[in-house]
């Protein structure tokens, strides 16, 4: 508690330094635009308003033998990108409508998807912005980071100071469902609101945020099963500066309190309650609740030869904001980054080196103290040859979406914590034209699958990649050909597998570039080691595309699959789907 303490009072004295001379003079000249804004708003709409985007359509034929349907063998979609021009305001607007496609599965019936999904605008007028519909914003990494959310949203930059605030369902609700198969957590509908005021001048920055999110009890029927999904409550207050000291040095610090309730039916705690705990009457302290920080300093150094920054980044255990889809806790690292041109810039290094430790407070069983570091490296001795190599073992979280069908937003993301990796990627360009290219690129990857906001380590998945590609240009023609061996071994928690597939492509436009012609073949061989015999798949396809206006295209994609298993488990198919598009931009 005393770190705690001491931490907070050098943010805020980092806050005070921040404190910008001229801030009276800031807020008379914010002012004075503020006023007039609305005068200049009203003559803005005496100007012809513009109407810019494009719509696009989809019509798709889908046929499949020998495995259950996955698709209708009919679908249309249509997709409208309008941006509109009135009074001095830009305002954007996206809507998706189709037939309604239906999600097909082996075991259940298909699931038939809405026909319109709307996905909201962003209009702005100067140094204002609303969001509406479906949207995102980003506050801080430690609070509101990039989480989609439908509702309200507005961002306003008059002179330095510096405004945003949004409102809106973070998660919808789903209930029980104990004769689904798949066994799906129930949620309950989440709503978040956040607000973030600061100001940002050029040697000063500050902010400070406010982020609440909490479950509605009542968007869901009693949970009679899965008794370990329970509502919660957040509340998040986090400050963030910047101070440029002289042309050479910064300095930087991000702190964020969080109080956190995993369970809003536990009984609420009345006595020995302070104000932090109550986050100034803004939260409700329960049995189920916790309070944590994160805490991320950086001082920045500019020197001749690059950049040298010193990091400390803290998060307690239990930390957690329901602004953000995942969040590591128990951990604390001290690193140095540097970046660097060297040898007439033919050589960027950016390189960040350090030490990690966890159980910050004391109460886990374990102690981890490790080395972590990230090294990426780009050389490049000619014009011809370009080499960049990389490694980390900082964790990161990714998303990976599950179920992709263009045009139709489903909630499919699924989260991994990458733990490795590691990439080389060499490319070499000759020819009298520059014509021929060989390119090359090894990868590996180790990472956790993310289950109910916990790293799962018994679903672990390590995978090595190499893939070489050729291309040669005819230059008269334009005519481009392609060859490529893409190699790929993965092990995963109940197989080894390895996957071997030669490609080979082509390219050439035609009719003065208003056609282009696009095609290729592959042939996939995957052996899932001690499963069997290994099974095929043989990949045809062709693409054409016709711009016969300046601003109209169309488009005809055809697919040709053919799978041959080996094993005699999974059944042979071939699959048959033609896409035509067309495409209106004004």
């Amino acid at each position: 508690m005393d770190r705690l303490k001491h931490t907070s009072a050098l943010l805020l004295l980092l806050l005070l330094i921040s404190a910008p001379t001229a801030q009276g003079q800031d807020v008379e000249s914010t002012w004075k635009k503020i006023k007039a804004w609305p005068k200049q708003f009203i003559s803005k709409f005496k100007e012809k308003p513009q109407l810019t985007g494009g719509i696009n359509t989809l019509f798709t034929y889908n046929y499949i033998n020998g495995i259950p349907q996955r698709d209708n063998p009919f679908n249309y979609q249509l997709n409208a990108s309008l941006n509109l021009k009135i009074g001095g305001m830009s305002i954007p607007f996206s809507t998706n409508f189709s037939n309604g496609q239906f999600v097909y599965n082996y075991s259940l019936p298909p699931i038939k998807l809405p026909s319109y999904n709307f996905t909201g605008f962003s209009p702005s007028y100067k140094w204002a912005t609303l969001h509406v519909g479906d949207r995102n914003m980003t506050f801080s990494p430690y609070t509101l980071s990039g989480h989609n959310f439908r509702g309200i949203g507005t961002e306003l930059k008059p002179g330095k100071f510096r405004f945003a605030a949004m409102y809106g369902r973070l998660q919808r609700a789903r209930p029980e469902d104990l004769a689904n198969p798949n066994n799906l957590e129930p949620l309950y509908k989440r709503r978040g609101w956040g607000v973030s005021i600061g100001y940002e001048g050029e040697n000063d920055n500050v902010k400070l945020i406010l982020f609440q999110a909490k479950d509605d009890t009542t968007s869901i029927p009693n949970i009679q099963f899965n008794e370990e999904v329970k509502p919660t409550d957040n509340t998040v207050v986090s400050l963030v500066g910047k101070k440029k000291i002289s042309e050479k040095l910064t300095v930087e610090g991000d702190y964020a309190y969080s109080a956190f309730t995993r369970d809003i039916y536990a009984p609420m705690v009345t006595n020995d309650v302070n104000i932090g705990q109550r986050v100034f009457g803004l939260f409700d302290p329960r049995v189920s609740s916790s309070y944590n920080f994160a805490l991320k300093t950086s001082l920045n150094l500019k020197l001749g030869f690059g950049d040298i920054a010193v990091n400390h980044e803290r998060v307690t255990p239990g930390y957690r904001t329901l602004g953000a889809l995942f969040f590591n806790d128990d951990f604390e690292n001290f690193t140095v980054s540097a970046n660097a041109g060297m040898f007439d810039k033919k050589v960027i290094l950016s390189s960040n080196l350090g030490i990690q430790r966890n159980n910050i407070k004391n109460t886990a069983d374990n102690t981890l103290t490790r080395v972590v570091g990230s090294l990426n490296l780009t050389y490049t001795p000619s014009e011809k040859v370009n080499i960049n190599a990389s490694y980390s073992n900082f964790r990161n979280t990714n998303r990976i979406r599950t179920t992709v069908i263009p045009l139709i937003q489903i909630d499919s993301i699924k989260l991994s914590q990458v733990n490795q990796n590691a990439n080389l990627a060499i490319s070499y360009i000759t020819g009298e034209e520059k014509n021929i290219m060989f390119n090359g690129i090894f990868a590996f990857q180790n990472s956790n699958t993310i289950e109910n906001e916990t790293v799962d380590p018994n679903q672990s998945n390590t995978s090595y990649m190499a893939n070489l590609m050729h291309t040669y240009l005819f230059t008269e023609s334009k005519l481009k050909l392609t060859g490529a061996v893409l190699a790929n071994y993965s092990e995963l928690p109940i197989a080894k597998s390895l996957s071997i597939a030669p490609t080979f492509s082509f390219g050439m436009p035609l009719l003065e570039e208003k056609m282009n012609i696009t095609g290729g073949a592959s042939y996939v061989y995957v052996n899932v080691i001690d499963a069997g015999q290994p099974n095929h798949l043989l990949t045809l396809q062709s693409n054409v595309q016709y711009k016969f206006h300046k601003k109209q295209s169309t488009g005809l994609v055809m697919n040709y699959v053919n799978k041959v298993s080996g094993d005699g488990i999974a059944p042979d198919f071939q699959e048959f789907t033609a896409r035509l598009t067309y495409s209106f931009n004004f």
